[in-house]
């Protein structure tokens, strides 16, 4: 089990921040430096509106800057990465979601991320 927190910058329309836990599942290669992990994870995405947003209260359309909306996400996820040392390790990881309920459906989202993991534990691998 993961906790994961990220971030992005979706240009000129908003900024998100993505917090779930995953529950994965890693194969280690021969020489134990490179591992594929594989994963299935929930969680929630909060989206910050850029410029204004509107919002129906009522009989009234009114606007506001600090516009933002929470939505419950999951996810699969493949992840490839290499062990720099027993604390760090690079990573590069394709995931496909769902983000729901997003109006009154929801939307599959896919993205990739690249990066580091920090290892709290020290492993003996």
């Amino acid at each position: 089990m993961t906790p994961q927190i990220s971030s992005y910058n979706h240009t000129q329309n908003f900024v998100a921040i993505l917090y779930n836990a995953e529950l994965g599942f890693r194969l280690n290669k021969l020489n134990k430096k490179w591992y594929n992990q594989y994963g299935i994870s929930i969680g929630a995405i909060t989206q910050f509106n850029t410029g204004l947003t509107y919002i129906w209260e009522g009989d009234e359309l009114t606007t506001s800057r600090t516009g933002s909306r929470s939505y419950v996400h999951s996810n699969l996820s493949h992840e490839i990465g290499r062990r720099i040392n027993p604390r760090l390790e690079i990573f590069a990881k394709a995931n496909i979601g769902i983000q729901f309920p997003y109006n009154t459906y929801f939307t599959m989202t896919s993205y990739l991320q690249i990066g580091l993991n920090f290892n709290l534990k020290r492993n003996k691998i």
